[in-house]
């Protein structure tokens, strides 16, 4: 960059007694008059052409900046160029044909005011009044005016030429920490915004928080094929999560004395039958008398859990065709196809507890109707006073009303919740309907659960995942709660 002195004396106006007029102006007027004056096509037409550059004068004025030093009469010609050599040539010849122009433009003022005095004089010589005091006094003006041209001082001067220029652009240190920066800022706010429009769930304390009930338990993803995990892998990390489980039931059972227990979920595929035939399992190892009935009539499934496809069921008990003995059945897992070698498979390494297992029966009615019957209560209540504990596996409550009906035959519920992106309007959903059933609510059990992991890892002999991998999961679940 070079800069430009103002030069606010005038030596001729000093001598001459003629003021100036442009004196009188305040300092930052005049600065900000000058700086725009500088900005003129013909003086950037002319600097380009001086270096010899075949540009326009757009060219300059679109990679040039003249700036007034706030505190001193100097103005700072700037020019950027992919040339450090021909941005010191431009910005030095810029500032010079700056002061030519200002200087151009003063003259041309007094050569326009000699030019009409001569004009005047003339008209009056030629009318024959010389001796007029108007022609007195043209003749004195023109001789001052031309006192004036001899004595005229330049307006401004260049006081320091421009040095080639330095790189400003581009910035790599700078342009990466300003990308850094705002990437960084830009997916904070992303995130926030993302958690204020997701509805969905993704922690199991936050789902238990929507229901307004007690965690009981989180279940991990199960292994394909591998639903019934106690009976099948006993030691293995989803089968330690049924036991915590059915602790933390026997602790809620110790205030809540409850012996039938309705397990439902908000809608099917949430894990609602996998979980009751292994929480029966659980709790029959521990020494329980469980049984397990399948009251969800509109899916059943407990069945085909414990191999008892095409026996007769809690149907036809209501129905009157065989009395409730007939249609109670001991769990068993069938090994090679066949039930000649096999026990019961939940008496695995701890055989003091019963497992029973009272199927739903054929269904050729509606579910609906058919739980409204009195026969159907009376068997859940005969059932409770036969077992430790009752887990009645009935209806998804979003689906139908089954389980607001079966609700006044037992005496706690619990909900299962799939953590698989559940959305925060469905759980509130849940919630109402749940304000509907007419027993206590024991809690929230949670499948599909991240957290779930921990199961088992050091007790049933699972691999420990490595540390970098561990921080890897948790870095993720966190991504996902943002």
């Amino acid at each position: 960059s070079a800069e430009v002195l103002l030069n606010r004396t005038d030596i001729a106006a000093a001598l001459t007694g003629i003021q100036d007029p442009t004196a009188a102006q305040a300092p930052e007027r005049l600065a900000a008059t000058q700086a725009e004056l500088a900005r003129v096509p013909t003086i950037a037409r002319r600097a380009v052409e001086s270096v010899g550059l075949k540009a326009g004068p757009g060219y300059l004025l679109g990679e040039s900046s003249v700036t007034a030093h706030p505190d001193a009469d100097l103005f700072e010609f700037a020019v950027t160029d992919r040339s450090p050599a021909l941005a010191g040539r431009l910005a030095t010849a810029y500032a010079r044909e700056f002061t030519l122009y200002q200087s151009d433009l003063e003259q041309q003022q007094i050569r326009s005011a000699l030019s009409d005095i001569s004009r005047r004089l003339h008209v009056l010589a030629v009318a024959g009044q010389q001796a007029s005091p108007l022609y007195t006094d043209l003749v004195q003006r023109r001789t001052q005016l031309t006192t004036l041209q001899a004595l005229q001082t330049a307006g401004s001067a260049v006081v320091r030429d421009a040095v080639p220029g330095v790189k400003v652009a581009p910035r790599v240190f700078r342009n990466v920490v300003l990308a850094l920066a705002i990437g960084l800022i830009l997916g904070i706010g992303l995130g926030f915004l993302y958690d204020a429009l997701d509805p969905r769930v993704w922690s199991a304390p936050e789902a238990a928080a929507s229901l307004g009930l007690p965690l009981l338990g989180r279940i991990p993803r199960l292994k394909k094929g591998s639903s019934l995990v106690m009976a099948a892998d006993p030691h293995s990390r989803g089968a330690e999560a049924f036991r915590m489980l059915s602790a933390n039931i026997d602790f809620a059972d110790e205030e809540k004395r409850a012996r039938t227990i309705l397990v439902t979920s908000a809608i099917s595929g949430e894990g609602k039958s996998t979980t009751t035939a292994n929480l029966a399992i659980a709790l029959a190892r521990k020494g329980h008398h469980v049984v397990v009935v399948d009251l969800d009539l509109r899916g059943p499934s407990l069945d085909g859990f414990f191999s008892l496809n095409g026996q007769p069921g809690l149907t036809d008990v209501a129905l009157g065709r065989i009395d409730l003995e007939e249609a109670i059945s001991g769990a068993r897992k069938p090994r090679n196809g066949t039930d000649a070698d096999t026990r019961p498979a939940w008496r695995q390494g701890d055989p003091g507890g019963v497992l029973e297992v009272v199927p739903a029966g054929p269904v050729s009615f509606e579910p609906g109707e058919f739980v409204t019957r009195p026969a159907v209560g009376s068997i859940i209540r005969q059932l409770g006073t036969r077992a430790d504990f009752v887990l009645i596996d009935s209806a998804p409550m979003l689906s139908a009303g089954d389980p607001a009906v079966l609700s006044r035959y037992v005496d706690a519920a619990i909900v299962v919740v799939r953590l698989d992106g559940v959305r925060q309007g469905t759980l509130a959903e849940l919630r109402r309907s749940l304000d509907t059933l007419h027993c206590e609510k024991l809690g929230v059990i949670v499948t599909l659960a991240d957290e779930g992991e921990r199961y088992g890892t050091r007790y049933s002999g699972q691999r420990k995942p490595p540390a970098g991998q561990a921080a890897w999961r948790s870095s993720v679940r966190q991504i996902k709660r943002l």
